[in-house]
Parts: structure tokens; sequence; C-alpha cells
């Protein structure tokens, strides 16, 4: 009985196995975060803007107009404090959006200078799309 041999270079390498995305169950509710994490990080940059042109140009009449931004801002996040612990991966049980101690997934979503939370934030409101920060797996919000 003959052996045959073949070279490495023959065998064609099997492709990788691709996860698909699962669809996650509250699309309305995470898209509903999303989007006050968003608003709240441009409350928070304007409150930052009137503060500064306030002192700047010495403009009293901004400091009114600077903590209304800042009470707005203190207000979205409370709503997400209340709002984004109820979010869970369907897989790990993890929370989404509320970040936690745990140790982070390497194919969870991470922007570049962005928290893991407020880069799924991002992912989910542009494209609909994230990864669990704890497990890594991929999520569809629409169908």
């Amino acid at each position: 009985m003959e052996t045959i041999v073949q070279p490495m270079e023959s065998i064609a390498e099997a492709p990788a196995r691709v996860r698909r995305a699962r669809n996650y169950p509250c699309p309305g509710r995470i898209f509903l975060i999303s989007f006050l994490w968003i608003l709240s990080t441009l409350v928070f940059l304007t409150f930052i803007g009137l503060v500064t042109w306030m002192v700047v140009m010495e403009k009293r009449e901004l400091g009114l107009w600077s903590i209304g931004a800042l009470g707005g801002f203190a207000l979205l996040r409370f709503v997400i404090f209340i709002l984004a612990p109820g979010l869970h991966c369907t897989l790990c049980h993890g929370t989404v959006i509320h970040s936690r101690a745990c140790r982070k997934h390497d194919k969870g979503t991470k922007l570049p200078l962005l928290s893991h939370r407020a880069s799924t934030a991002l992912a989910v409101f542009f494209t609909g799309r994230f990864h669990c920060m704890y497990c890594g797996t991929p999520f569809r919000v629409w169908r």
C-alpha cells in the first residue's frame, strides 16, 4: 500500500470560521440608549464650549445657559444610568452598554481613544451592529 504525501502548498487552507451576527432582542431600547449617550456627550461639549466662551468673552449671561446644559447632561446620564443595566448580552449575560470591571474581550467593539461603551453606542447608532464587550459575540440591532 502506497502512501501519497502532498506538499503543504497544494493543500488549500480552510477558511476561518465566521460567526454570524445574532439579532439583539431589544433593538428599540438599545438604539434609544445609544442616542441618549451621544446626545449627552454633545450636551457636555456644549457646556464646555459655553463655559469657555463665558470666561473668554466675559459674558456673565451665558452662565445660566451653561448651568442649563450641565443640568441637561446630568439628567441624560441619570436616565442612561437607570436604563442601561437592563440591556444584557443573550450569550454571556453581561451588560451591553453599562460597563463593569470585568475583563473585556478582544473582539468587543472598541474605537481608539474611546471607551467600550462609547464605542458600542456609536456602533449601534451609526451601523446597527456591535460586538459584546465581554464575550465578543456579534449582534445586529435591526433584522
